[in-house]
């Protein structure tokens, strides 16, 4: 279906405030370290299942935690041909992802973090995470696409749906600060505060249809700024963030040219 990636490697998850990372599973073979042979083989098998969100039925875009302990245990790496059955499951994963990208009013955009595992459409996770457009598991995504070393048609217009989205929904002239707050548990606040100088920031889910940045307590009630939303969530969690912008400013160059012309016609 597609050429494989170089090279493939999920990063590390910085910017959740519970740890939980954010990149498909995807691999063309297993090489087994530490003796960690049962856990690569059941990565394997996961892999050909699109991995489906714990306990909800969805495919979900973001490792378990388990994938990253995982990590630590299993490189995933292409070493001359590669196995037929992981390559199966990479073009099935692939498949997947494409056929998960939102389409509104007939474009293609981004994606949701959770997808539904039989139809494909966005499902919400947690009850703060609701169905939307995510701006930053979406980036994983594009870097898996993008990473691939002859990308089908197909994928590379999922790639340049994904960048087109990235570019409309970027908001400038504001940035997030911590503000001491004696009061608050953590010792500060997070607000967002005006600057036109500020470097262009993002949203991690948007409103679909409208790309109006949500955010959410646990009562799954969507509002419509950081502020409207409880100490705790405000705090606890990555509302704002420039996840796409290496994508944009480096990635994508670096993708057009490195694929000019290796693309499958």
């Amino acid at each position: 279906m597609v050429g494989l990636p170089s090279r493939l490697a999920g990063p590390s998850d910085t910017d959740d405030a519970d740890g939980r990372s954010r990149f498909p599973a995807a691999a063309c073979e297993i090489r087994k370290v530490h003796g960690a042979a049962s856990a690569g083989d059941r990565f394997l098998a996961q892999l050909g299942d699109a991995t489906p969100g714990a306990g909800v039925g969805h495919v979900d875009v973001r490792r378990r935690a388990g994938a990253n302990r995982l990590d630590q245990a299993v490189q995933v790496h292409p070493v001359g041909a590669p196995v037929p059955a992981a390559r199966r499951a990479f073009d099935r994963g692939i498949e997947c992802i494409l056929k998960c990208q939102i389409r509104v009013d007939g474009k293609l955009t981004a994606w949701c973090a959770q997808h539904d595992e039989k139809d494909y459409r966005p499902r919400p996770g947690r009850s703060y995470e609701l169905v939307s457009l995510s701006g930053a598991e979406s980036v994983e995504i594009a870097r898996l696409l993008m990473s691939l070393d002859r990308p089908s048609p197909e994928v590379s217009q999922a790639v340049e749906a994904a960048v087109a989205w990235f570019k409309a929904v970027k908001l400038t002239g504001i940035k997030v600060v911590q503000k001491a707050d004696q009061r608050g548990p953590k010792g500060f606040d997070k607000v967002v505060v005006q600057d036109a100088a500020a470097p262009p920031i993002w949203a991690r889910f948007y409103e679909i249809g409208t790309n109006r940045p949500i955010f959410c307590d646990r009562d799954g009630v969507a509002k419509y700024s950081l502020g409207e939303i409880g100490y705790e969530r405000r705090n606890g969690y990555a509302w704002l963030g420039y996840w796409p912008q290496a994508l944009l400013e480096q990635g994508y160059p670096a993708w057009k040219e490195r694929t000019a012309g290796a693309r499958i016609r």
